[in-house]
């Protein structure tokens, strides 16, 4: 439970808009983007996951998974939908600011238009339970 309070927590919800219908290859390159700058400062992680289209999942660990990257890059669309849920050990704004970061380079890279539908960047703490049971 203090490992837990350490760690910010991110959760945001994009759309990845393409006219050039490379937006799972502007999906892949993003997932990668924020895996490598997390990885780059060293803050470990808790889970860093996401999900394309709410059917593809990816989970990633400190341990860099190229495998998991490449079968997402061949599709052709031009948008795709994205969830990150991350718990990392870093301040909610690094997290965030991370985020943001890769979101503007990969709209630079793959010249494609990210929208943030939803975000939430928190740390909720050490839990204070109402009740406590004790032997």
């Amino acid at each position: 439970m203090k490992g837990e309070a350490k760690l910010a927590w991110h959760d945001q919800q994009l759309e990845i808009q393409s006219m050039s219908y490379n937006a799972a290859q502007a999906t892949n390159g993003l997932i990668k983007t924020i895996s490598q700058k997390i990885h780059f400062n060293e803050y470990p992680i808790g889970h860093l996951k996401f999900l394309l289209n709410g059917e593809k999942k990816i989970s990633l660990t400190y341990t860099p998974q190229q495998e998991l990257f490449d079968t997402i890059a061949d599709k052709k669309n031009n948008s795709a939908g994205l969830l990150i849920n991350a718990r990392v050990q870093t301040s909610p704004e690094t997290l965030s600011h991370i985020v943001s970061e890769a979101i503007k380079e990969t709209e630079i890279k793959f010249n494609c238009k990210i929208v943030v539908k939803s975000h939430a960047s928190f740390q909720p703490g050490y839990p204070k339970p109402a009740y406590r049971i004790t032997d």
